[in-house]
């Protein structure tokens, strides 16, 4: 029974409901007077939602909300039925690469679950969601794995899986360091363009050699340089090759290679120097 224009009347046509969801349906139109109208704008789509009155999952048109126990269900195991996996909580339909998700496969283990950790560690027993420990390499790497998946031909993002990421209603809760990280690669971007890397090869003649050119290390500027040891520090990962000019190369944070003329733009290591 809908309610129109202050009276009762019976819509057959529009609306057609097995019985037992024909119950539910007129439970609705008895709570919620208004529900007349969204009845049929949601069995005119072919499915049932929740009244506007009961907050819905903050989901995007299209994608669906699953618990773990469902997203098991689509574990490859089965022919015929998709394949998903999740990442970061984001559900991804992966059925075109069956190949390597399916059963048997290469990354079944990734199938079925949010499997965020195992992206970088490449291990069956690091199956989970949790992200706990993992440092800024590992976690630039579970970023890069997550837009793989964002930006691929085939596999489509279906979903959120309620746990860790997404709460019941759809809603974010564990937030991933996307600022921090994207921060940290913007500062690292910039100390590469401060302290450009140095050319390098090993011949078993010469040994190891560094030396700077004007496009070293991938950054073109106007000077050679000079090659140093850029020490490892809470701004340098690990200690690596740079080229400086000759007016800075003796800046506190640099080492110069022992038995190299030190205003010299090439350096032949011996093997005991070599820590680059």
């Amino acid at each position: 029974a809908c309610r129109q224009n202050g009276g009762v009347a019976m819509d057959t046509k529009k609306i057609s409901l097995a019985a037992s969801v024909g119950v539910l349906a007129v439970g609705l139109v008895f709570v919620y007077p208004d529900s007349c109208i969204w009845l049929k704008q949601r069995f005119a789509r072919g499915k049932l939602m929740p009244h506007p009155d009961v907050p819905l999952p903050m989901l995007p048109e299209g994608e669906q909300l699953l618990t773990a126990d469902e997203l098991a269900r689509f574990d490859g195991v089965k022919k015929g039925q998709p394949i998903y996996l999740a990442i970061l909580g984001d559900v991804f339909d992966v059925s075109t690469g069956s190949k390597h998700y399916s059963k048997g496969r290469s990354y079944s283990y990734m199938a079925g679950r949010d499997a965020t950790r195992a992206f970088v560690t490449g291990s069956a027993e690091n199956a989970t969601d949790d992200i706990l420990g993992l440092d800024d390499d590992e976690l630039n790497g579970v970023a890069d794995w997550h837009g793989f998946f964002v930006k691929h031909e085939t596999y489509k993002r279906v979903g959120r899986v309620i746990g860790r990421y997404y709460g019941s209603q759809g809603e974010p809760l564990q937030q991933f360091p996307w600022a921090r990280l994207k921060s940290a690669a913007e500062e690292e971007a910039k100390r590469r363009q401060e302290f450009p890397g140095c050319n390098s090869k090993w011949t078993q003649g010469e040994g190891s050699v560094l030396w700077c050119t004007k496009k070293s290390g991938g950054i073109s500027r106007d000077w050679v340089g000079v090659p140093r040891l850029l020490s490892q520090s809470d701004k340098v990962k690990s200690s690596r090759c740079v080229c400086v000019p000759l007016s800075r190369a003796d800046s506190s944070e640099l080492q110069r290679y022992p038995d190299c003329n030190p205003e010299a733009d090439r350096c032949r290591l011996s093997p005991a120097e070599r820590k680059d």
